[in-house]
């Protein structure tokens, strides 16, 4: 692997795939990135037969190793310092492990597992190697999140008579009066795996509620109940979570949650549907793009 112009940010600091100066860390070895995972099956032996029963492939977890070392006097115990700061074990949420490789950035949801640094016999003149290891039990990698916004729909004006005015003034055109807006998001997955969309519908919603339906299919998440002003509800399509601002569970008034994900290279349209009486409410539909 070709690694000139790569870089990998972990806790804020960066390494890059080329020596350069030798004041930045940098690695000579990426391993587990660009490759599949390894796989399982859940296959059966055939009595009295050749092979296997067939059954699915299923991704273990991916496991990355990064390694490089300091060529510098100079920068040894500077470089030292700030990566040994970055390489300690955490008990939170996995954290983003972001690799630019091939003109693409892409990031992992990951745990450190190990790191050695051993001085070896040139650390007098400078020179150490280094060594990490993460896993993502989430074997996917992700891009930049992709977010569209809009409202409920509203209809345009139409034709205003008498005709060639706009009501008032001669103009000597036909006036149709403003644009009908259509309350839908097309979100395109670019990945090679399938995306699973968040929702935040920002408020006022009237107590009836609202639908997010997919436009071919029908598949729906139907909400019933109130989102003040101010107020947003996210709705997590994949964990199936419906929280209100962040804290507060709303998964009961959920009526309806159809799985509605968005293969890898397609794209979905989505409407957005008062079920009472029309309002200022915002819907902003996102997805991660992932890839294997």
């Amino acid at each position: 692997m070709t690694l000139s112009g790569s870089s990998v940010t972990w806790r804020g600091l960066t390494f890059v795939g080329s020596r350069g100066d030798g004041s930045r860390p940098w690695f000579d070895t990426l391993d587990g990135w660009e490759e599949l995972p390894p796989a399982r099956r859940d296959g059966q032996a055939r009595q009295s037969g050749h092979g296997t029963f067939d059954s699915a492939v299923w991704s273990d977890e991916r496991v990355v190793t990064l390694a490089g070392a300091c060529m510098s006097a100079s920068e040894r115990d500077a470089q030292l310092m700030a990566i040994s700061g970055v390489m300690t074990f955490e008990s939170g949420a996995p954290e983003s492990l972001t690799i630019t490789h091939a003109g693409r950035t892409l990031t992992g949801n990951a745990r450190l597992t190990r790191f050695k640094a051993p001085p070896g016999k040139d650390w007098a003149s400078g020179r150490f190697t280094w060594a990490a290891e993460w896993v993502c039990s989430d074997p996917l990698r992700y891009a930049s999140p992709v977010t569209i916004a809009t409202g409920f729909p509203v209809a345009g004006g139409g034709l205003h008579f008498p005709l060639f005015t706009n009501r008032s003034i001669r103009i000597n055109a036909l006036s149709f009066g403003a644009r009908s807006t259509t309350g839908r998001v097309l979100l395109t997955n670019d990945g090679n795996a399938a995306a699973w969309p968040t929702y935040a519908v920002t408020g006022p919603i009237p107590s009836q509620g609202f639908e997010i339906v997919a436009v071919g299919s029908g598949k729906r998440i139907r909400f019933v109940g109130a989102v003040p002003a101010g107020s947003t509800l996210l709705i997590d399509s994949a964990a199936a979570t419906v929280l209100l601002d962040g804290m507060s569970d709303r998964s009961g008034q959920v009526v309806a949650l159809d799985p509605i994900s968005i293969p890898a290279g397609a794209a979905l349209e989505l409407a957005f549907i008062p079920l009472g009486s029309t309002s200022s409410a915002q819907l902003s539909a996102s997805i991660s793009p992932g890839w294997w």
